[in-house]
């Protein structure tokens, strides 16, 4: 999911592909080394991160990076990581648990900052309801 971001970023803002071999970080299920070779054969983002998971917020990214928004992108790919974490805090024992209940601590407070930035700026109901990301 990381480099996913990065990789929209990166190509959003047209910055030369090299910077991908100093941005990228390893783990993932698509290895640095991989995207970077289909960065470079011209591969779109949908087409790196292709995973069932990751489909979706891929597909945003895609139109993100050709003149769409990050809102639906960021969106998608917070969505996907909760998802995750709904599943791996099932587990018992080991980090998992601790790791998605600090990722639900750091929603609540992205959301907390998502309505008062959003509320202090003047915009609607729905545009707000727009931002906040699926808990």
């Amino acid at each position: 999911m990381t480099n996913m971001r990065t990789v929209v970023r990166i190509q959003r803002q047209k910055q030369p592909a090299h910077l991908l071999s100093i941005s990228l970080v390893e783990g993932g299920t698509v290895p640095p080394r991989t995207v970077i070779d289909a960065v470079t054969a011209s591969q779109t983002v949908e087409e790196i991160f292709s995973s069932r998971e990751l489909r979706q917020a891929a597909s945003a990214g895609a139109q993100a990076v050709s003149g769409g928004t990050l809102t639906e992108f960021e969106r998608l790919c917070d969505s996907a990581m909760n998802a995750y974490c709904a599943e791996i805090r099932k587990e018992s024992f080991g980090p998992a648990a601790l790791i998605a209940y600090l990722h639900y601590l750091e929603n609540q407070d992205q959301a907390v900052r998502i309505i008062v930035i959003s509320r202090a700026a003047g915009l609607r109901g729905d545009s707000v309801r727009e931002r906040l990301r699926d808990m």
